[in-house]
């Protein structure tokens, strides 16, 4: 007679071994989903958001000049505007109409100049940035649906604006630096120089409202 074959008993299964196997299982799963998106990872570099060579990167440092010097423009026209307010006192012969437009007008002036180049600012950045956002929708599926030019242009002014920001950050201005060579070190010293006059235009500027306010 033919032998039977005989099944092993594994045993009760205890909730350590439930455990352990559940640990196993997803152990498994965590490598697998791991690997996938690995693959599928991409990684954008500060270098991605630069044109090759070096206008690219010298009109973006330009314009981070620019738009950070529009800061302390602005604190002083505020603060000019504050004392000139307060100077009532001071008579102004109203006959000489270009002095009359020099005291009166000249805080106004530096506000809306301040105001000017952030939205001049703005502007050129978004159509340096208009590369990046055509070569990013060259590997995106086509539209479709209606209206597809409104979502079009909603999605490009979105992708410009994000586009724009990114270049505008930190890694992204270092990298332009980087490729000036010796120009981009000597640059990189206004960032100080800015900085520290917006922090005393600042400090200047409430000073003045506090003065005045009082």
């Amino acid at each position: 007679m033919p032998e039977t074959e005989k099944i092993c008993d594994p045993g009760p299964v205890t909730d350590d071994a439930i455990d352990h196997a559940a640990v196993s299982v997803a152990d498994d799963l965590d490598e697998v989903v791991a690997e996938r998106l690995g693959a599928a990872r991409v990684s954008l570099q500060p270098g991605d958001l630069l044109v090759e060579g070096r206008r690219d990167p010298a009109r973006l440092l330009v314009l981070w000049y620019v738009r950070k010097s529009a800061w302390w423009m602005g604190f002083v026209g505020v603060a000019v505007a504050y004392w000139l307010g307060r100077a009532d006192e001071v008579a102004i012969d109203i006959t000489d109409t270009g002095r009359v437009w020099r005291e009166v007008r000249s805080p106004l002036i530096v506000l809306v100049a301040a105001f000017v180049i952030r939205l001049t600012n703005n502007i050129i950045n978004r159509a340096l940035a208009f590369p990046m956002m055509l070569e990013y929708e060259r590997h995106q599926t086509p539209r479709t649906g209606h209206f597809v030019w409104i979502t079009k242009w909603l999605d490009r002014r979105n992708l410009l604006a994000g586009f724009g920001r990114i270049r505008m950050s930190h890694h992204v201005r270092q990298e332009a630096l980087r490729r000036l060579g010796p120009t981009g070190e000597r640059v990189a010293r206004l960032d100080g120089i800015i900085d520290r006059l917006n922090v005393i235009t600042f400090v200047l500027m409430s000073l003045v409202v506090v003065l005045v306010r009082t």
